[in-house]
């Protein structure tokens, strides 16, 4: 449940980002892009927790996976006692970072885009030698 709204609040808001930069790329950048790339990280470490869960350590339904399986004659599954990071966790933690990144870049380019517009504010024409 956690990767899929991890692929809501990030993949879909990416996916809507590149689009719009196509067809407007002129675009300012929306308020909400850092916040749900934020989540999109948060929402990513969280998936990181089932390794600390009932899920992972002393899991009724594994037990009766294997007790099942051997009864039936085929070979055992055998599952590690606990569970441990491995290369999908390391993928994960990369995607936190990555996530992360985002939105830091998307909060900044929206200050820069705010100050780039006030300091643009013209009041006077540029045009030298000339008096108005």
């Amino acid at each position: 449940l956690i990767p899929a709204v991890t692929l809501i609040f990030g993949g879909v808001f990416l996916l809507i980002n590149l689009i719009a930069s196509c067809i407007h790329p002129t675009r300012n950048t929306s308020p909400l892009e850092s916040t749900a790339f934020l989540l999109a990280s948060i929402f990513q470490g969280l998936s990181l927790l089932l390794l600390n869960s009932s899920l992972c350590k002393n899991n009724a339904i594994l037990y009766t996976l294997q007790s099942d399986m051997s009864k039936l004659g085929n070979p055992a599954i055998e599952f590690p006692e606990t569970c441990s990071l491995s290369m999908g966790a390391n993928c994960a933690i990369a995607a936190i970072v990555f996530w992360a990144l985002a939105a830091c870049m998307s909060g900044m380019s929206r200050v820069a885009e705010r100050r780039e517009k006030e300091e643009s504010e013209i009041t006077e024409p540029f045009i030298p030698g000339e008096n108005l």
